[in-house]
């Protein structure tokens, strides 16, 4: 039925033991409106639905059998709406919901069993406002929710050890991240929340041990962050233009050994920061653009590993062989 212009509705048979939808069975059927997904399937394989323009109604009868959907299964559909993944699906596939740019709802059934969702799954869903992702996700790939760009909110599940690259870049209205209690995730990779705009506060669990490089570029709403003890970098361009960072606490600072090149870059707001003597290398142009800044350094005397340039265009205000354990 590839590229059927004619086909608007699609009925399967009562009581059909259908376990297969193909690789681009209805692809740009660009008039189908309308689609049951069989009790039956166990799989809905590589673009099966993509390009279906007018498609505005999915639905997957109650069966307890889907296992997974597959890449671009649903992408390019411009009028879907919203979607409900059965609790038995495990997998969503590279792209499955990407450019579907007029869904608003993504909804998971009571007790889903999703493991995984792939990169790009839900790329530029401009209209996604919330989704609530189950717990069992222990793998999400880069970019799954990039350029949501009305994104507000969104729930980390507690199975995720990871926030992968990218993970929601220019998303730039989103507002609220929460992580649970018994959060697993120890790892935020380069430019998670890149150019997250209007991110005004994020609370980090005990459990991270890195952030990549440019997590929180341009989040120019974030006023303050706390770091958890385990981290021993901030890398380069973390926190670059976070124009609104006014203070950075360290849970346990003296677990801290480098700082990057530019990683607070352009905080006009900053205040101060004290710089604790296990800090062993500071790039060039770490702190720069930040006038009013006040760095407090445990060191006596500036090390030898940290980047000739460290200070360039950065604070004027340096003060050597403090002994505080407080950030500000």
């Amino acid at each position: 039925f590839q590229s059927d212009k004619q086909l608007k509705n699609v009925v399967f048979a009562e009581g059909i033991n259908l376990l297969f939808i193909n690789t681009g069975t209805f692809s740009s059927c660009t008039n189908l409106e309308e689609i049951i997904i069989p009790s039956s399937v166990i799989d809905i394989g590589a673009d099966a639905f993509s390009a279906c323009h007018r498609l505005r109604n999915v639905q997957f009868s109650d069966s307890g059998n889907l296992l997974q959907i597959q890449m671009y299964a649903f992408s390019n559909n411009f009028s879907l709406e919203s979607i409900e993944i059965p609790a038995s699906v495990e997998s969503i596939g590279l792209f499955t919901f990407g450019n579907c740019y007029n869904l608003t709802e993504v909804n998971f059934a009571q007790g889903s069993v999703l493991i995984s969702i792939a990169q790009y799954a839900f790329y530029y869903n401009m209209r996604l406002e919330s989704i609530a992702l189950p717990d069992s996700v222990a793998s999400i790939g880069n970019d799954a929710f990039g350029e949501c760009f009305n994104l507000r909110e969104i729930n980390i599940p507690s199975a995720l050890m990871e926030i992968p690259s990218n993970m929601f870049i220019d998303c730039y209205n989103l507002e609220t991240v929460i992580f649970p209690e018994n959060s697993t995730v120890s790892k935020i990779n380069p430019y998670a929340f890149y150019n997250c705009q209007e991110l005004p506060e994020i609370t980090l669990p005990d459990t991270i041990s890195s952030i990549g490089e440019g997590a929180f570029y341009n989040c120019f709403s974030l006023t303050e962050i706390t770091i958890p003890p385990l981290i021993e970098a901030i890398e380069y361009r973390t926190f670059e233009y976070c124009t609104s960072l006014e203070h950075v606490y360290f849970t346990d600072v003296y677990n801290l050994t480098g700082i990057g090149s530019f990683a607070f870059a352009d905080c006009p707001n900053l205040e101060s920061l004290l710089i604790p003597d296990t800090v062993t290398f500071i790039g060039e142009y770490a702190f720069s653009n930040n006038p009013t800044l006040v760095l407090y350094m445990e060191h006596l005397l500036e090390p030898i590993t940290w980047s000739p340039d460290w200070n360039l265009l950065g604070p004027t205000e340096v003060y050597w062989a403090i002994n505080h354990r407080y950030i500000y």
